[in-house]
């Protein structure tokens, strides 16, 4: 099924809402090696932002799991994820040489609706199972990478 690149971008945000910069960093690994992307998936796929992404992604996974983070719903915290989808979107658009304005705003509102929700599981499945978060986190994590890398490659098919 061939899904459309508005969709692909809500996919990726709902990924950026997980964790913020995984979405950017699976992009830009997705599309290594293309070339003559329009901006921002050019910036994106460069060496350094594909280190520079995949570095702040994993520091992101581990640092989600030390106690006193911020909520992923603090105003703040927030910001970075609905900008992180928005540029998820607006790569997803350039890579795919589509109109930005739909990408960027599926992108960005993946990342919220996604923030919401799994803030909600992640609390759910913790008192549910009786799991410390922090090993909900880990499948969070799981979650966000395999999701992220699937559609991530669509984007760069």
């Amino acid at each position: 099924m061939d899904l459309s690149t508005p969709a692909l971008a809500a996919g990726l945000g709902w990924a950026a809402g997980m964790r913020s910069m995984a979405a950017p960093a699976l992009l830009s690994r997705a599309l290594e090696g293309r070339r003559r992307l329009r901006q921002p998936a050019d910036a994106l796929h460069s060496t350094l932002a594909r280190r520079l992404l995949t570095v702040a992604a994993a520091g992101e996974m581990v640092g989600d799991k030390m106690p006193g983070m911020e909520s992923r719903t603090a105003p703040r915290v927030l910001a970075g994820r609905i900008a992180s989808g928005a540029l998820v979107g607006a790569a997803a658009a350039a890579a795919r040489r589509t109109s930005l304005v739909p990408s960027i705003l599926a992108g960005a509102g993946g990342a919220v609706a996604s923030s919401y929700v799994m803030l909600s599981v992640r609390r759910t499945s913790s008192d549910a199972t009786g799991l410390p978060d922090a090993a909900v986190a880990v499948a969070e994590d799981v979650l966000t990478l395999a999701l992220g890398s699937v559609l991530a490659r669509r984007v760069a098919e």
